[in-house]
């Protein structure tokens, strides 16, 4: 948290670092939009199994993040479903 003469800002720059390390998400590219426009989210019916209690602890720790950052709500969103 943040106190200025204009204002009290919420940050969570230590909360992403934790999500990004806890996801080994460290080394990942800095990318503009979290999501590519137009890009379909298709079901690979042919692909690995995932672990979905993992899947799920990444969506909400997303979701937690999106009380200041709203930018990650579309794509979080998304992936949710």
């Amino acid at each position: 948290m943040l106190q200025k003469f204009d204002g009290i800002y919420i940050r969570q720059g230590k909360y992403a670092l934790e999500v990004l390390r806890r996801f080994g998400m460290m080394e990942s590219n800095l990318v503009r939009s979290p999501i590519v426009p137009s890009f379909k989210i298709n079901r690979d019916r042919n692909g690995n199994s995932i672990d979905e209690t993992y899947y799920k602890q990444l969506v909400g720790s997303l979701m937690y993040l999106t009380a200041t950052r709203p930018d990650v709500m579309f794509v979080t969103c998304l992936i949710s479903r």
